[in-house]
């Protein structure tokens, strides 16, 4: 009975491990087909919008291989944009055969160099769209693709990049730089594009927008050139003003007419050699303007721009009661730039001795003191239209036009026999002067 019970116990083990050994065969049959799946899957997986070879320099390849690209990276956008935009320009007499071969070079090299189809591609191709739709030359565009071969051929891909964006964004709305925290845009949509050892974008006159932290900045009336691949603007000319700080534009600014630069990766910029001027101060200022965009920012608390006066001598006036103040200012002390602001209002009637005023857009009344308004009075009539002065919500002085039209009420009578050219009298006005 013990050795049944041994050869059964052995006889169990050897079933035991006998079934084990087809088990593992089996695991590893199982693992290979893992790998098989897998590796089938990969294949499979490779990106549909995937293009294997160069695109033909045929047009009409070229267009429907290109079309393939887009569509399969993105129907939804690719289609139309294909359809709608590049299609009717590329089949359009506005390019050459040479420089249609030379749109296909370009191409083929962002192929190589792996750029995605969105958004690389389709900016590129919108650029190319853009030249005929926006009224440009033919020359330009050489000029442009000029830049574009230089930049393919140093080989830097973060160069084409740059200059790819950049023109999509100018054509789509005249954006030069955009970063995550950052946007630098013209105002004007009239620039060219030329080259020499690198790609330039030139505005003959333009005011400069920079967005950034809810805030803007604006240099106005200035020219210059771009350079997209080094992220700088070289500028000539240009005017700053303290709007946002809730002063008058017209009354408080800065204006330089040298050359300056603007590193655009930057919110912030600094022109010396600037002329200042404010009604607080009794004449020009000269010193540096510097700018700079934080958030949270209002009317009440701006704390730019800045202005810093190289002279530090300086007469001050008193806005309200006119008299002036001569004064050294310290190194970085600041002054509160005057609350002033100009209005123009109509002459309704006098109050005494002071002259009432009217908004005529809002009704709104304000009462001028006499000795604001001064001699000026007898030259008032009703209705004329003047420019009043206020600081801090105060009138202080009333501005009337350079002539005045009045009506003669009454005159003394002429000498007998006074018959000389220029012979006068004199006359009574209706205002009574």
């Amino acid at each position: 009975m013990q050795r049944v019970n041994r050869r059964s116990l052995a006889t169990s083990t050897v079933v035991h491990s006998a079934s084990a050994r087809p088990r593992r065969v089996v695991e590893r049959v199982f693992s290979g087909s893992k790998l098989c799946a897998l590796l089938v899957f990969l294949l499979f997986a490779v990106p549909a919008s995937a293009q294997t070879k160069a695109f033909s320099s045929d047009p009409a390849l070229f267009l429907q291989e290109m079309t393939e690209f887009l569509v399969a990276a993105d129907k939804k956008e690719g289609k139309p944009f294909m359809e709608q935009v590049f299609a009717p320009v590329w089949n359009g007499s506005f390019y050459s055969q040479q420089q249609r071969t030379r749109v296909v070079e370009v191409a083929n090299y962002m192929l190589k160099k792996r750029f995605e189809a969105f958004p690389s591609f389709r900016d590129y191709l919108a650029a190319v769209a853009a030249f005929p739709t926006t009224g440009r030359s033919g020359a330009e565009f050489d000029a442009w693709m000029q830049g574009m071969d230089k930049l393919v051929q140093s080989g830097r891909k973060n160069y084409v990049a740059a200059f790819i964006t950049t023109c999509a964004g100018l054509f789509k709305d005249n954006t030069l730089l955009k970063s995550p925290s950052t946007t630098w845009r013209s105002r004007s949509n009239s620039f060219s594009f030329t080259f020499d050892s690198i790609p330039k974008i030139v505005f003959a006159k333009t005011d400069l927008v920079c967005v950034a932290k809810g805030d803007s900045a604006v240099i106005f009336n200035t020219s210059g050139t771009y350079f997209p691949t080094m992220e700088l603007w070289k500028g000539t000319g240009g005017k700053v003003t303290w709007e946002r700080a809730g002063l008058k534009p017209t009354a408080t600014f800065a204006e330089w007419s040298h050359a300056y630069e603007v590193q655009m990766k930057s919110a912030a910029f600094n022109v010396d050699t600037v002329q200042f001027n404010d009604p607080y101060f009794e004449r020009t200022l000269t010193g540096a303007v510097t700018d700079k965009l934080l958030a949270n920012v209002d009317a009440d608390n701006a704390s730019y721009p800045r202005f810093e006066s190289y002279d530090r001598r300086l007469k001050i006036k008193n806005m309200a009661t006119g008299a002036t103040l001569e004064r050294t200012l310290k190194s970085g002390e600041k002054i509160e730039p005057a609350d002033v602001e100009e209005r123009k209002l109509q002459y309704i009637y006098p109050d005494g001795d002071d002259y009432v005023f009217m908004d005529a857009a809002s009704g709104e009344q304000i009462t001028v003191p006499g000795d604001k308004v001064g001699d000026d009075a007898q030259w008032m009539s009703d209705g004329l239209l003047v420019d009043v002065t206020l600081f801090k919500g105060a009138p202080i002085g009333v501005s009337l036009p350079a002539h005045v039209t009045l009506q003669v009420v009454g005159s003394e009578p002429g000498v007998k026999g006074d018959t000389a050219s220029g012979a006068s009298k004199p006359a009574t006005l209706s205002t009574g002067a």
